[in-house]
């Protein structure tokens, strides 16, 4: 993330006073792409752990990157859906399916 990017994700923050995830995807050498989103709220991850274990990781991805998307902040290409925007729109909805992380106890035999 560049410096730049880091500037955003501060100042986001602070206007939406939660952790914001900026979400990096290379098009090219030279062409990058930004997205910005909200944390989810833990209601939202547990709809999005049932979605994707049910076979439906992208559509939980997409569910992210409609309610948790910071529109204004990110690379338009996100959500215009032309043929030449399909690649960003897919890596985006599978890279927010990763924003939801859970730790997996084991129960210890006493």
């Amino acid at each position: 993330m560049t410096e730049e990017q880091t500037r955003i994700t501060s100042e986001l923050e602070q206007k939406y006073k939660c952790k914001i995830h900026c979400l990096e995807f290379q098009a090219s050498e030279e062409d990058y792409a930004f997205l910005y989103m909200r944390e989810p709220d833990l209601y939202t991850k547990m709809r999005v752990l049932d979605m994707a274990k049910g076979d439906s990781f992208l559509n939980a991805g997409k569910l992210l990157v409609d309610m948790f998307a910071i529109k204004e902040a990110s690379d338009q290409r996100f959500f215009v859906e032309k043929e030449e925007n399909h690649k960003f729109i897919l890596g985006a909805y599978l890279k927010a399916g990763e924003l939801v992380e859970f730790i997996v106890g084991e129960l210890k035999k006493k």
